[in-house]
């Protein structure tokens, strides 16, 4: 049977080293502007580059192809308590076996 005994030893100081490593190359985050923040956070995750937003422009290839205005933000949607036929749901058993399987 292998004992554990040289595993044991060895972990911690696999962890101390792995510690010590990511403090030489961590940088000092406390006096940061915020664009220096956001560069070091996109460097840490690999990130190039962001991905452009909507464009305001409606002739460009990227501008927001919907309209708020039309937007319906108060939609006519049925009452989860009331039955397809307009009855209304009074007990458990009706919820289960009726209402819910509608809705599913």
């Amino acid at each position: 049977m292998l004992s554990l005994n040289p595993l044991r030893r060895a972990l911690p100081l696999a962890a101390l080293a792995a510690v010590a490593l990511c403090a030489e190359t961590a940088v000092d985050t406390t006096n940061l502007t915020a664009a220096q923040d956001h560069q070091n956070m996109m460097d840490q995750l690999g990130i190039k580059a962001l991905r452009p937003g909507p464009s305001g422009n409606e002739s460009d290839t990227n501008h927001e192809k919907y309209d708020e205005t039309t937007a319906n933000p108060y939609p006519n949607l049925p009452h989860v308590m009331t039955l397809k036929n307009g009855q209304k749901v009074t007990t458990p058993e009706m919820w289960w076996k009726q209402r819910r399987p509608e809705i599913v």
